[in-house]
């Protein structure tokens, strides 16, 4: 099931039980890429270009993990972390960056991200770091599975 949360508008609140993996990135291509692979695994996503939506989302326990741009519409994603993590410091989140300095990078990971991503990144990447960080096996069996039947 995929959400798409409209830029600064209404929220609808998520049932708690049905957690969900937030995208937040001002790039609506990426965006919309990396929404449609995590939906084809069978995620539910919540989507935004801006950070505060996701913040709220965050906030109502409607997340299990977080992958946000470091640049979005309303904030800077440094931002965004660093909130979240003033809430909660073992929430999983993914940094991805167009932006190749590495002060950014010690930034991120100051903040306790579990992985940092410069664009364009690796989508089997991003899929294992997802199934590692919300355990599910499920997800593992069908990314082995997949990668077994690409190699033959």
């Amino acid at each position: 099931m995929v959400r798409f949360v409209p830029p600064s508008s209404g929220w609808e609140v998520v049932d708690a039980m049905d957690k969900a993996i937030g995208i937040t990135d001002a790039d609506s291509k990426w965006l919309n890429k990396l929404r449609k692979g995590l939906e084809r695994l069978g995620f539910t996503v919540i989507a935004s270009q801006n950070g505060s939506d996701l913040f709220i989302a965050f906030k109502n326990s409607s997340l299990s993990m977080l992958i946000t741009d470091t640049h979005l519409n309303d904030m800077k994603g440094l931002e965004l972390i660093s909130t979240i993590r003033e809430l909660d410091s073992a929430f999983p989140i993914v940094a991805t960056t167009s932006d190749y300095s590495d002060d950014l990078e010690i930034a991120c990971r100051k903040l306790g991200i579990v992985f940092y991503a410069r664009k364009p990144p690796n989508f089997e990447v991003i899929k294992w770091i997802v199934a590692r960080h919300l355990g599910l096996p499920d997800a593992r069996r069908k990314m082995v599975a997949a990668k077994t039947t690409e190699r033959s």
